[in-house]
């Protein structure tokens, strides 16, 4: 009697606490309306993105991003489809400059170019080999991108020289010279690309401004000196400290144009100077979607890419 009283009070109990459960348990994860739209950010960026909710009728959501990411979605049986705006380039070996590269050297530039996307905040980069010679690069979100793979497609080599110098007495920075090359902003209006040196570097350029002396100009061109275009800064050597071994800062009037001179720069400094065969935009498809931590993070994945967004803080 005992038992079966106790059985009888279990189950009333559960009967009690399962619409609990289930409004506190896998409910709060749905692919649902609620959950999926607004503000969302790429994880591992500052990167906004917006999902949009457009129908939810017959048990099928459907929708759009946009922000950071274009696209569309649906989702049916709590399974997430999307289709994301990407764009694909495809790169070849400078035919002037190293038209048969190394396998080696190709691997090489394959690692430094996805450097280079991650250090930007590129969503779901992804750089490879494709047949013998060529490089493949495809990316989410399609806004800024093209800016990216033209300075690629059109390095420089870094030179430096005092005024009037002779050919034999301007100095050439190359890959063992420059660490990396980045960018900074110094106040709002103030924009630079920063030359990180190696050792071997900073000692070139302190040998440049010490022969130059203290009140003497210095020229920094990005290519070919026989085109004034080409110079793009000419700073007065004010001090000479051995801090300036380790990086300088080259001023730019805005953030594309220090952004591209640094692109451009880092693309003089590949091991396989590239040129572009094609730049097209495709659309990458994720078929599934999972959201975790009640609605916090949606996880998109594909056969070949993913990506997560999470709710900001």
């Amino acid at each position: 009697m005992k038992k079966r009283a106790t059985s009888f009070f279990v189950i009333c109990l559960m009967l009690v606490l399962l619409p609990i459960l289930v409004a506190c348990g896998g409910n709060a994860n749905a692919l649902s309306a609620n959950n999926l739209k607004g503000a969302w950010r790429i994880q591992g960026t500052t990167t906004a993105v917006t999902i949009n909710v457009l129908a939810n009728q017959d048990g099928v959501l459907s929708g759009t991003f946009s922000g950071g990411l274009t696209g569309a979605w649906s989702v049916e049986d709590d399974n997430m489809t999307t289709s994301i705006d990407g764009i694909r380039a495809v790169f070849s070996p400078n035919a002037s400059s190293n038209p048969n590269p190394t396998t080696a050297q190709l691997d090489v530039t394959v690692t430094r170019l996805q450097q280079m996307l991650d250090a930007r905040g590129y969503v779901g980069a992804t750089v490879t080999r494709q047949e013998l010679r060529d490089i493949k690069i495809e990316m989410l979100g399609t806004d800024t991108a093209t800016s990216f793979f033209d300075a690629i497609g059109t390095p420089v080599q870094l030179s430096m020289n005092m005024v009037g110098a002779d050919d034999h007495e301007v100095i050439h920075f190359t890959n063992d010279d420059i660490q990396s090359v980045g960018y900074t902003q110094q106040t709002p209006t103030q924009h630079g690309t920063v030359l990180n040196f190696t050792t071997a570097g900073g000692d070139k350029f302190l040998q440049l401004i010490n022969t130059v002396g203290i009140d003497k100009t210095i020229e920094i061109w990005a290519g070919d000196r026989n085109n004034p275009h080409n110079l793009i800064s000419s700073p007065v050597v004010t001090e000479i400290s051995p801090n300036m071994k380790e990086s300088i800062t080259i001023p730019s009037a805005t953030r594309d144009i220090a952004q591209e001179l640094r692109t451009r720069i880092e693309g003089g400094l590949l091991e396989v100077i590239l040129q572009p065969d094609e730049i097209y935009l495709i659309s990458i498809t994720l078929d599934s979607g999972v959201l975790s931590n009640k609605g916090r993070t949606l996880s998109l994945s594909g056969p070949t890419t993913s990506i997560t967004l999470v709710r900001p803080a």
